[in-house]
């Protein structure tokens, strides 16, 4: 596998990164549904690494948003499996 990847759409670069970081860290919704199956949920920073949705908090990848700072919530199946994960949750991984 490369150590670099670029993730593009109609000819426009979405993001340049390592697998860890596109799969880990996706910078939109079309590189989350590249990736995989994927389900955006609103959420809300508690903080670092903490994310709440659904009413309940979860583990998550992520730092440096403010406390209780409104967030996109992106969860996913990975498309090589059947088996969910997650990106905030995969632990879940966040939006602005």
């Amino acid at each position: 596998m490369s150590d670099t990847v670029v993730v593009m759409d109609k000819g426009r670069i979405q993001q340049i990164g390592t697998p860890e970081d596109i799969y880990n860290e996706p910078k939109n919704a079309f590189v989350a549904d590249f990736i995989g199956e994927s389900n955006i949920l609103d959420g809300v920073m508690h903080e670092d690494y903490v994310v709440e949705f659904f009413n309940r908090k979860f583990k998550c990848l992520d730092k440096g948003f403010a406390p209780m700072e409104p967030v996109d919530v992106s969860t996913m199946i990975p498309s090589w499996t059947s088996r969910a994960t997650s990106g905030l949750f995969r632990p879940p991984t966040t939006t602005r």
